[in-house]
């Protein structure tokens, strides 16, 4: 591994907001689950961690805090694998300092922890898909030819791997913009600070033949359906809280539309939102939240969106100002226009691809997001092989909300059509 000294890189604008909205009992994380079709072995997947160290110098990372900035420098020790008895537990100051990440074994399961200033879905998977296919060459002697989204041992890093691909594209115009505050689900969490989780495994033709049945995409009709169940709270609701707008966070994975093989993060996120008051059916939800995710992720105003972020990154002046205070006006803004801008969060990774060759050790692969601080709930959703896992994640015992929202799916994928 490289040493604290050779190598670093300024985190992205996006892994800037993670670091400055960090609490001590709140770090924005993600996870990636495989389970693979045999029982892991945990020295054969710590010798693939060992190998792959090297390959992922910005992923098996830690975040160190100069005297202006914060910047990703590669881990001195590679971190050792470790059984999965607890699910998404906040990451400490120094966990994140020695290494953001953390890699996990169950059983058939492969767990990938990761704090989200690190990387991103996409990222994640190519390092949890090269690890797994590292792990199956060892204890199986497969070969696996490398990719964009697979990485071996024992070729060289790449720039553009490793590169902060906002700053690429992004152009220098654009401002800030508009946040208004949207209705906020309120969810007992009681003290309980355990992160609870479910997955619901559909069929992903099912899911996809309902969806174009309304004419829309699968993420648009799953972002119809949250909307609908806060709908069905929010009309329990005070009056004054019945009027704000219901408004679900949709990240954008930007390397659909701007070309990037980087695996550090490259995404943005669009807000499509909906008034109760305008009654609408769910065949007329599910249109409108169609074309407002259309119109919000038109190239023209990702590139906007995403200038404006970068344009922050880039000014003098934010460079001058010392860390400690920069920190405390993110945090600051954060309160104003972050999760208060949002309802709750849907994020849809798509589909999985692996090679041919390692298809046959995965049975299935999850994903699952932190809980938002405010609603307590969050939901990510991945498909694999011939099935869509939608998997939710909250905190406390109140699990109203979650219930609510796959009893709707599950009657709503059996509505008939005809």
């Amino acid at each position: 591994m490289a040493k604290k000294t050779d190598i670093n890189f300024p985190l992205d604008i996006s892994a800037i907001l993670h670091m400055g909205t960090k609490l001590e009992n709140y770090s924005n994380m993600f996870r990636q689950d495989i389970v693979l079709t045999e029982e892991v072995d945990p020295e054969i997947l710590q010798q693939a961690v060992n190998n792959l160290a090297a390959r992922f110098p910005t992923i098996i990372a830690g975040i160190h805090s100069g005297f202006f900035a914060h910047s990703i420098i590669p881990s001195e020790e590679v971190p050792k694998v470790m059984p999965d008895d607890s699910f998404m537990a906040v990451m400490s100051d120094e966990e994140i300092e020695e290494c953001a990440i953390r890699i996990k074994y169950r059983g058939r399961r492969i767990a990938f922890e990761c704090f989200h200033s690190i990387s991103d879905g996409y990222g994640g998977f190519v390092f949890l898909h090269s690890l797994a296919a590292e792990y199956i060459h060892l204890k199986h002697g497969v070969s696996f030819t490398a990719s964009d989204t697979l990485f071996l041992p024992e070729d060289p890093v790449r720039a553009e791997e490793v590169s902060d691909d906002y700053l690429r594209y992004a152009k220098r115009t654009g401002w800030f913009a508009d946040r208004v505050k949207a209705y906020r689900m309120v969810k007992d969490t009681g003290d309980d600070p355990l992160i609870h989780h479910c997955t619901d495994a559909v069929d992903t033709e099912l899911l996809l033949s309902v969806a174009r049945r309304y004419g829309v995409s699968m993420t648009a009709f799953l972002v119809a359906v949250q909307i609908y169940t806060i709908f069905q709270f929010q009309k329990e609701d005070t009056e004054e809280n019945r009027k704000s707008t219901v408004r679900i966070m949709v990240p954008v994975d930007l390397r659909r539309v701007f070309p990037s093989i980087s695996v550090r993060n490259f995404l943005l996120y669009v807000m499509p939102g909906v008034k109760l008051e305008y009654d609408l059916t769910f065949p007329e939800l599910v249109a409108e939240v169609a074309t407002q995710m259309k119109e919000l992720s038109t190239p023209k105003e990702l590139l906007v969106i995403m200038s404006m972020n970068a344009n922050l990154q880039r000014y003098w002046i934010s460079k001058a100002i010392p860390l400690w205070i920069k920190e405390k006006i993110m945090r600051f803004g954060y309160s104003l226009f972050g999760e208060v801008s949002s309802t709750m969060t849907l994020s849809n990774l798509g589909v999985s691809m692996v090679p041919d060759e390692l298809a046959p050790y995965i049975e299935s692969e999850q994903s699952f997001l932190t809980p938002r601080l405010l609603s307590g709930t969050n939901c990510c959703v991945n498909s694999y092989g011939d099935k869509t896992y939608i998997n939710a994640t909250w905190r406390g015992e109140d699990t109203a909300f979650e219930d609510r929202f796959f009893a709707n799916l599950k009657e709503f994928l059996a509505k008939d059509f005809k």
